[in-house]
This record gives structure tokens, C-alpha cells and sequence, in this order.
């Protein structure tokens, strides 16, 4: 009986311990969004320090007036400009890595991501129309100006869409999923292909600026709605991760629990899409946050959605902070290098090596 209790005792302090690394990974990966976004006010074409870009950014806050032209220089440079690309930078690398953990764990594939869907391919589809046919799916001309971006995020709902319809009409599997969301995607891209075809040398690097990501453009205009989707939807994952954590399972299992498996995923795809159109449509494609985060996680906390997918978030926006740092740092005067070149550049290598390192053992 004594070695039965001692066992439990050690098993308890081992799960305490464990269960301290999981929290002390998401307090370190919070501590580099917190330096990085200090790195993100003080770099650029005008060079402010560290520390008096946090002293001007609670300055704005808190309603304090420049003392001098020059302050009020560096504070208009710091919050309407570099404030709100890096506040969109954390918002959406979390937002597209928790999609990304929300995926893998529904399909229960460590290799889908909100991508899988067709996401990407529906947008660059509404971006073209917009841009080469000149047709926006908003009239209302106080919204007119983001027509491209109202129809980069509706066109990203309609493969999601169409799948959904496919699944509820017979009983898909996951694979089955996947593999719809693969050939929606092909059928969409067939059509941008066309369109641009037709265009204008001109609309053709447009389409091809806005398809390879950028947050250069970001300003506070674009933060409110990308924010609200995003953020209430990470809200709902992160509720529902001990059913996330269920689905990874199997469906026989989740099941056996009492988890309404049908209705529980659809939910999950659709909020999941939006999360991600909610990004795409104002960035263009950001590619490999949602998939290589959640399983860098997963290397370090294992499997657990209730810490994958708060450290998952905390990495996204790391990433995604990290590889605009980069852009400013590196890119010419004269040429802007894209933020989704950068994570491509990072992204591939990561993954490559994580399915090389951990071989099948992907969960």
C-alpha cells in the first residue's frame, strides 16, 4: 500500500512538473512577442530606441501630447505606422496557428491546415475578379474601397462551402475532406489561370503582389474586423480544446465519449475559415504558420490542445513578427520583400526537418 502511494505521489509531481514546462513555454514564447513588438516600433527608415518606443507607445495610450515636433514625429511614426502592421502581425500569425492546430486535430491529420480547405485558392479567385473584370460583391459605397478585400474573404468561404454541401449529403471521412478540399482548390486556381490570362501586364502583378502576402500596407483601417473574427474565434477554440483533444482520438472513441463528432466538426471548419479568410483577405496568402507552429509545438508539450493551442498562438505571432522584422531589415529601398517569401523561406525547412526528426511519431 506505502509503494502504491508513493508511486502516486511521484506520478502527481511529475504531472505538476510537466504541466510548469507547458506554462513556462507559453510565458517565454509571450515574452518574445513582447520583445519583438518593441523591435518592430523601433526599426525602420527612422531609428527609434527600444525603449522610447514603448515610452511613446504608453504615451498614446494613456493620451500623453509630444513635447516637440521631433516627439511628435516618433509618435505618429510609432502608433500610425509601425503600431498597426505589428499589432495585425500578432493577431493573425496567432489566429492562423491556432486554425492550424484546430484543423489538425478535427481531421485528425497532422498535416492539414485551414489551407487544406481551399481557403487560399477561393481569395486569390476573388482578388482576380475584382482586379481583372473589375466586379466587386459589395455596392455600399462606404465599404466600396475594400471592395477587392470584401470579395477576397466571400470567395474564401465558397470552398468551404462547397464542401460542407458535399459532406452532408453522405458520410465523408477526414481523408475524404482533404482530399475535396485538394480538388476545389485545383477547379478554383484553373479559373484564376483564366482570368489571368486576360489581364493587363499590369493587373497581373497586382494579382501576383497581392498572392505571395504582404503586411506593408496594414494600417489601423484593416485591424478592427481581422481582429474581432480572429480573436473570438481563438476564443472558441481554445474553450473547446479538451474536444479537440477528444477528436485527435478517432472518430470511434470520440463517439464512445458522447462527442457529436458531425456537428462539432462543421462548426469547427466554418469558424476555422473565417478565422483564416479574415487574414488572407487583407494580407494575401500566408503560408506554413498554420501548419509548421502546431507541430514545433507539439515537438516540445506533446499533444495537449488545452497548451498546443495557447503556445501555438504565442509562436504565430512570434513567426509572423519575426518575418516582418526581417522584411524591413533586409529589403532595399526600392523593393519590398513580401512577409509570405520569408516565412516560405523559414517555414519549408522547419517542417522538413520536424517530419525527418520525429519520422511518423507526428502526434
Amino acid at each position: 500500500m506505502t509503494e502504491e502511494v508513493l508511486v502516486a505521489v511521484d506520478e502527481k509531481a511529475e504531472y505538476r512538473s510537466y504541466t510548469k514546462r507547458k506554462v513556462f513555454l507559453i510565458l517565454a514564447l509571450l515574452a518574445g512577442v513582447i520583445i519583438l513588438l518593441g523591435l518592430s516600433l523601433m526599426i525602420g527608415d527612422r531609428d527609434i530606441s527600444f525603449f522610447e518606443a514603448y515610452r511613446l507607445l504608453f504615451m498614446k495610450i494613456t493620451g500623453g501630447e509630444p513635447v516637440d515636433t521631433h516627439e511628435f514625429l516618433d509618435l505618429y511614426i510609432v502608433a500610425e505606422v509601425r503600431l498597426p502592421m505589428a499589432v495585425f502581425a500578432i493577431i493573425a500569425g496567432a489566429s492562423l496557428a491556432v486554425a492550424g492546430a484546430a484543423m489538425q486535430s478535427v481531421m485528425n491529420n497532422p498535416l492539414a491546415d485551414a489551407y487544406t480547405t481551399g481557403i487560399s485558392s477561393g481569395a486569390s479567385l476573388g482578388v482576380a475578379v475584382s482586379m481583372v473584370l473589375g466586379i466587386s460583391l459589395v455596392t455600399n459605397t462606404s465599404v466600396a474601397q475594400f471592395g477587392t478585400i470584401t470579395n477576397a474573404f466571400i470567395f474564401s468561404l465558397i470552398p468551404m462551402m462547397m464542401i460542407l454541401a458535399v459532406s452532408s449529403r453522405m458520410n465523408t471521412s477526414p481523408a475524404s475532406l482533404i482530399l475535396a478540399g485538394i480538388a476545389v482548390s485545383y477547379f478554383l486556381n484553373a479559373f484564376t489561370s483564366l482570368l489571368m490570362l486576360v489581364a493587363d501586364g499590369q493587373t497581373m502583378q497586382a494579382v501576383y503582389n497581392w498572392q505571395i502576402g504582404s503586411i506593408s500596407a496594414i494600417g489601423w483601417t484593416e485591424v478592427p474586423f481581422m481582429a474581432t473574427v480572429s480573436i473570438a474565434g481563438m476564443i472558441f477554440m481554445i474553450l473547446c480544446a479538451n474536444k479537440f483533444n477528444i477528436m485527435t482520438m478517432g472518430e470511434s472513441s470520440a463517439k464512445a465519449l458522447g462527442l457529436d463528432i458531425e456537428s462539432f466538426r462543421l462548426i469547427s471548419m466554418i469558424i476555422i475559415s473565417l478565422m483564416v479568410a479574415s487574414v488572407i483577405s487583407f494580407t494575401g496568402i500566408i503560408g506554413f504558420v498554420g501548419l509548421v507552429c502546431p507541430h514545433m509545438i507539439r515537438s516540445v508539450i506533446h499533444s495537449d490542445n488545452r497548451y498546443v493551442m495557447p503556445a501555438s498562438a504565442m509562436l504565430g505571432a512570434v513567426m509572423m513578427l519575426s518575418c516582418q522584422l526581417v522584411t524591413v531589415a533586409i529589403s532595399p529601398d526600392t523593393l519590398s520583400i513580401p512577409v509570405g517569401v520569408i516565412l516560405s523561406f523559414v517555414g519549408a525547412p522547419i517542417f522538413l526537418y520536424l517530419i525527418v526528426r520525429r519520422n511518423s511519431n507526428v502526434w
